[in-house]
């Protein structure tokens, strides 16, 4: 099994892997295709994920589920490429601002093709929110973005609409490099009643108009 080249999938979501079990698949992950991994639940830790960085840098991994793993450090991301990635969640883990920077830096780059992240319950604030937003505004591939359950304020939550509001500005179709976001379909920031009314509305509408210009309507 050690290696395969063909394995597609591997779950191990809700087992006690530790550090220790991910230095021992390390090997493996090298050398097979993995394009999914899905670990959610098992305690690897930050020493874990550092490993299983390490492990899959240079790789064809795509699908990456980390999700209440007890990871608090995700620095391990400023030194690893994970060229192929294209969803990443990391749900309930405390990375708190520090790591949603992190993220945010290494990840969500002009040329990254994750389309999906999920940093929801991670102790994010608007240090980290403004991060992650000012990351929108040359990144053309994220559509979906979850940071429900955090400590984001009404501060947080304007960064993310300056960086999507302003869509009429630039042509149909051909987002600006330096210009609003075009890209992001859905964003889970916060619970509605937390925000006001208007706020509610204008992310609302910029996320729609967003739809909008990547699926035009066919003329007939």
């Amino acid at each position: 099994v050690i290696w395969t080249s063909s394995m597609i999938k591997l779950t191990f979501g809700g087992n006690s892997i530790g550090s220790e079990g991910i230095r021992i698949m390390t090997p493996f992950l090298r050398a097979s295709g993995v394009r999914r991994l899905w670990m959610s639940g098992s305690p690897i830790g930050s020493e874990g994920f550092r490993l299983l960085i390490n492990g899959l840098e240079g790789g064809n991994l795509a699908h990456l589920r980390l999700g209440d793993c007890g990871i608090e450090d995700v620095s391990c991301l400023d030194d690893c490429d994970i060229p192929n990635l294209t969803q990443l969640t990391l749900e309930s883990n405390a990375i708190g601002n520090e790591g949603a920077m992190c993220v945010a830096n290494n990840l969500l780059g002009s040329s990254s093709k994750l389309n999906r992240l999920c940093l929801k319950s991670c102790g994010i604030g608007d240090e980290g929110a403004q991060a992650l937003s000012a990351r929108l505004s040359t990144n053309t591939s994220l559509k979906h973005l979850d940071l429900l359950a955090n400590k984001i304020s009404i501060d947080g939550m304007k960064s993310f609409a300056r960086a999507l509001f302003n869509v009429r500005t630039q042509p149909r179709n051909r987002p600006s490099k330096t210009g609003p976001n075009h890209s992001l379909e859905e964003l889970n920031l916060t619970r509605r009643w937390s925000i006001t009314e208007k706020g509610h509305r204008i992310l609302q509408f910029a996320l729609a108009v967003n739809q909008e210009i990547n699926c035009p309507r066919t003329k007939q």
